[in-house]
């Protein structure tokens, strides 16, 4: 039988093994969609798609679930009334974060540049994207003809006929009288949240941030504990919904439009997080006086546990829920599809938190 140095070895290269891989998987089945190609629309590549969005729906849910269900309930086990304040400030200070860099990087001259120089920037979320044409070509073949851009209830009426130079001048409108594009109607949530904008990016390190935050913790819990059976009691009691939320991490940042090394660095710094946290427990519990230390000061760990949970109460409500309802706003069945999958992510991590052993509990207990 393994001692217990070499089982929490073991428990730290297995977490982080398994927490890459999973954060992995969706890279690779957005890859394998086919749909993924190069010349789609860039709102189709950023997981407009029916599995995507069920994935980033489920995802969704189960970082509500793991926010409210797990780390609240375990941080106010320690701080019974400083917890919600963690979890209040978490919030706010990644709402400002977020603020600050759409700020900084959504209103820079090279983003408007970029965002003037999009193709397909009024393309409908649903339908295929049109192929772009320059002013003088539409125009040109628009001449004498109703502007595409226009419904038939506003298509003008005219006793000239349907053809010559008077419905060609009728039905040139001008930029105030044209329809709101879908996404514009849906409050900007596809533009200001999707792949390319400023704030979708602080969202998904934000993200990257609470659950790194939340894997150390756990992992020095199993690296505090003084028995093999121990260690590998509660290895299974985090991996159970370590590896959903590594899955639903990694869909997330397909969703947000994260380019591929971003994406990689992000997963592996996410894995390497509970080994960090494993590494540090088994320090602590190597060093006579410095777990004692460490218990010196018993409201640290749990405000961090409570103020990384507000993180991800903030990247669920504010931007995964607005941009993915935005991106299914004309299609109800999407719609219903979505908060299905959003009910089980919830529903997974309440049923793993809640009848499978609790990890602080666990790890308090001594042979």
């Amino acid at each position: 039988m393994l001692g217990l140095v070499e089982t929490k070895v073991l428990s730290l290269t297995s977490m982080g093994a398994a927490s890459l891989v999973l954060g992995l998987l969706p890279l690779w089945l957005r890859r394998a969609a086919p749909g993924d190609a190069a010349g789609d629309c860039p709102r189709h590549a950023a997981g407009a798609g029916p599995l995507l969005t069920a994935l980033l729906s489920f995802g969704a849910g189960a970082l509500l679930a793991t926010a409210l269900v797990h780390m609240l309930v375990e941080a106010s086990e320690e701080l019974p009334r400083a917890a919600p304040v963690a979890l209040l400030v978490g919030f706010l200070v990644l709402y400002l974060v977020d603020e600050l860099v759409q700020r900084v990087l959504g209103h820079s001259p090279a983003a408007a540049r970029a965002h003037r120089a999009q193709p397909h920037a009024a393309c409908p979320v649903d339908e295929p994207c049109p192929p772009s044409k320059s002013p003088a070509v539409r125009r040109r073949d628009d001449y004498g003809s109703m502007d595409e851009s226009m419904s038939i209830q506003r298509r003008p009426v005219t006793s000239f006929g349907t053809s010559g130079e008077a419905v060609g001048l009728l039905s040139e409108t001008s930029p105030k009288d044209k329809l709101p594009d879908k996404p514009e109607a849906a409050g900007g949530h596809l533009e200001g949240h999707g792949g390319a904008g400023a704030g979708g990016t602080a969202s998904c390190w934000g993200l990257l941030l609470a659950l790194c935050i939340h894997s150390v913790i756990e992992g020095l819990a199993v690296g505090l504990e003084e028995t093999p059976q121990q260690v590998l009691f509660l290895l299974g009691a985090v991996s159970s919904h370590k590896l959903v939320v590594s899955f639903c991490l990694g869909a997330e940042l397909v969703g947000g439009g994260v380019g591929l090394v971003p994406h990689l660095v992000a997963v592996l710094v996410f894995a390497l997080g509970s080994a960090a946290g494993v590494g540090v427990g088994m320090v602590l519990y190597a060093l006579p006086g410095a777990a004692d230390a460490s218990a010196s000061d018993p409201m640290l760990l749990p405000s961090l546990q409570a103020a990384a949970a507000g993180t991800l109460l903030y990247v669920t409500l504010a931007e995964v829920l607005p941009r993915e309802r935005a991106r299914s706003q004309h299609n109800f069945g999407r719609r219903l599809l979505q908060f299905f999958s959003f009910t089980v992510g919830a529903v997974v991590i309440t049923a793993l938190v809640l009848y499978l052993p609790d990890d602080h509990n666990s790890s308090s207990a001594k042979p």
